[in-house]
């Protein structure tokens, strides 16, 4: 296990590394560094040359430096980081400010665009942003990062989702997401989100939780990868898999709103309507009423018996449709609950004229949100409208 710390003083830097054995707490080596943050990329090769030969491992065909900057700005640098950190709490527009900033700083960053693609394309996913806006401006920064680093995980990755969600093209969305892994193979949101598509396009259940599986073996502090493992699990119909992992991540991390989210779809798949409605309330206020969390909670209402609930959460987003975009699907959602397929039907249309990216997630409605509407005639066609089999 490596180890250590990171202290700034104005330009100064002081870095602390120890590599220790954990079977018994051996230290093979350790190591202080004092330099100027001019030379923040060079200690991080200089560690990981210095690791390497600790642990005499042999790098095949390993030419140049281990680690390779995708800039050599460090105010770009250090935006981009910043930019990550917001994307992982999903918190979409402060991560699309660090990432547009590091780009004004460095037009040549490809992390920084792959960035900026990632924040635009989960914005245009049920995050507010219209997807006829927001998603050709997610396709043009993914496109423009594999234009500056073709060899870069982050933009195969990035151009995947929009593939994935907005384009549709399958074929193109799995190519990428595969060459993204290869590319990076401990590169967490690739396996996560791989695992997300093989579950909605491909069937393949057992795949995709083993991909997700992976993200959360990679980095078990990641509460995204933990989300959406526990998420594809609910829509496979493995719901009891899921909640003691939701339980051990919420401990860990008892404000990042996607763990409860997905607590209260897993106890509402088990018919434990009270604690489902307490976990996705909860997730509301910490996700400020995220349009798919009250989508959710309005669903699992209805399916309770609360209609009157479901109604209230319907009206407020119709309301809220007239200040910015709302995804027309989660209002099919609520309709469905409520036994109005005709007004959910209409939504569905309107989705789909705009490329609403939930419409990718149609494949499992018939086992999670859709029972009733995926029993209406007109739901097969509309089906093969958008692109299944």
């Amino acid at each position: 296990m490596l180890e250590g710390s990171v202290r700034k003083a104005g330009n100064k830097l002081r870095i602390t590394a120890q590599l220790i054995n954990v079977a018994d707490g051996y230290h093979l080596w350790s190591e202080r560094y004092d330099r100027d943050v001019g030379d923040v990329f060079g200690i991080q090769d200089e560690i990981a040359t210095t690791i390497v030969e600790r642990l005499k491992v042999i790098l095949v065909q390993q030419d140049g430096p281990l680690v390779k900057p995708t800039t050599q700005n460090l105010d770009a640098y250090q935006l981009y980081l910043q930019g990550r950190f917001f994307w992982n709490r999903r918190e979409l527009h402060r991560a699309l400010e660090y990432f547009e900033k590091a780009v004004s700083v460095d037009p040549g960053y490809a992390l920084a665009h792959a960035g900026a693609a990632d924040a635009y394309g989960m914005l245009g996913f049920g995050y507010g942003g219209d997807p006829r806006v927001i998603m050709p401006k997610a396709k043009t920064a993914a496109m423009r990062a594999l234009e500056l680093d073709s060899t870069l995980a982050e933009a195969h990755y990035s151009f995947s989702y929009v593939n994935f969600v907005y384009d549709r093209d399958w074929p193109e969305a799995a190519r990428a997401f595969e060459r993204a892994i290869e590319l990076n193979p401990s590169y967490v949101a690739a396996h996560y989100m791989y695992g997300f598509y093989l579950m909605l396009v491909e069937g393949k259940a057992d795949k995709a939780v083993s991909e997700a599986q992976r993200a959360v073996a990679i980095d078990p502090l990641d509460g995204h990868a933990t989300g959406m493992l526990c998420f594809i699990l609910w829509a496979t119909g493995r719901s009891p898999e899921a909640i003691p992992l939701l339980e051990a991540a919420i401990e860990r991390d008892p404000t990042y709103f996607l763990l409860h989210r997905c607590r209260g779809l897993a106890f509402a798949a088990e018919s434990n309507y009270p604690e489902a409605i307490t976990a996705l309330e909860h997730a509301a206020v910490l996700s400020r009423r995220d349009v798919v969390v009250v989508m959710e909670l309005a669903w699992i209402q209805a399916s309770s018996g609360n209609t009157e609930a479901a109604e209230t959460i319907l009206k407020e987003l119709m309301a809220r449709m007239k200040q910015h975009y709302v995804s027309p699907c989660c209002l099919a959602f609520i309709q469905c609950a409520l036994g109005r397929n005709d007004e959910a039907f209409a939504l569905l249309e309107q989705g789909y004229e705009d490329r609403d990216p939930v419409l990718v997630t149609t494949r499992v409605w018939p086992q999670t949100y859709g029972g009733p509407l995926a029993e209406d005639p007109r739901f097969e066609p509309f089906l093969k409208r958008i692109g299944w089999k």
